[in-house]
């Protein structure tokens, strides 16, 4: 009886955190800007503290390959695991595991060799004074810049463990130009912020592709996951879907191809290198 009791206050006073926000938010803002709209200027702000809190992070990443085909098609799929360490105070991924199981001896001694020859190219970057970013080739989703280019309105409220969730859904605004490939990108899509009431960060993501106009094509899904950790929100799970076209599509019967992104074991370290695990990607 006491445990539910106690059940019953959590879930009350979550509430009430949950309403205190709607009436925080609807009663200081701005004539021009609507309550959704400064809430996501709040998200993002809430984020961009949080990431440049939970930098410097070593993990273990676990990431999964699977084709979506028709019933009855074999759906290829693999699993690789890479324990994420520094070399010259950059992150790199070490293979370790592949489909649930160690990698081979043979092929260690190969992963051994390969991080050497990382860790001379990086060494010999470093003594010629050249900085070499962590995300080459990489296009990322950029929350920070969504309210230049989205509209925002409430989607409703949710209570998942405990903890009140605002969410907002947010649609490119009509006109709004995009002038580099990740801004087409925003221009393109729309999202879902699951936002935590009390901090404001976004504990939860998804995005949808909803026209054709930048690499990444019509119908493609990204969702985002977070967990808390010494204080902060760190990503525990990145998740793509993107679909197939082409002759070889069809011929297979796959019409796409997901990835799923699993973090954990994270431990704290000291260094010059600043990263947010959620931007990491295995390098090989």
């Amino acid at each position: 009886m006491l445990r539910m009791l106690r059940t019953c206050l959590n879930q009350f006073l979550a509430v009430a955190v949950l309403l205190d926000i709607f009436v925080t938010v609807r009663g200081s803002h701005a004539q021009d800007s609507p309550p959704a709209q400064q809430l996501l200027l709040q998200v993002i702000e809430a984020d961009k503290q949080n990431r440049e809190r939970m930098v410097n992070y070593l993990f273990r990443e676990t990431v999964e390959l699977r084709y979506v085909c028709a019933p009855g098609v074999h759906a290829p799929s693999e699993a690789k695991t890479y324990e994420v360490i520094l070399i010259e105070g950059e992150p790199y991924f070490q293979l370790v595991e592949e489909n649930g199981r160690p990698i081979s001896a043979k092929k260690s001694r190969e992963e051994e060799s390969k991080m050497r020859k990382v860790a001379d190219q990086r060494r010999a970057s470093r003594l010629a004074r050249k900085t070499l970013p962590t995300q080459t080739g990489r296009t990322a989703y950029r929350y920070e810049h969504l309210a230049d280019f989205h509209a925002a309105r409430h989607g409703g409220t949710e209570l998942r463990n405990d903890r009140a969730l605002v969410v907002l859904e947010t649609e490119p605004v009509p006109g709004v130009a995009a002038r580099t490939e990740e801004e087409l990108i925003l221009v393109n899509s729309r999202t879902k912020l699951w936002v935590d009431a009390q901090t404001r960060i976004p504990v939860k993501g998804e995005v949808r592709i909803i026209k054709e106009g930048a690499k990444w094509p019509r119908g493609m899904v990204l969702e985002a996951e977070s967990e808390l950790l010494d204080g902060g929100w760190i990503p525990r799970r990145l998740y793509t879907r993107r679909p197939l076209t082409g002759p070889a599509s069809r011929l297979a019967k796959c019409d796409s191809v997901e990835v799923e992104q699993s973090l954990s074991k994270f431990r704290k370290f000291e260094a010059e290198s600043k990263f947010y695990p959620g931007d990491m990607v295995p390098e090989n």
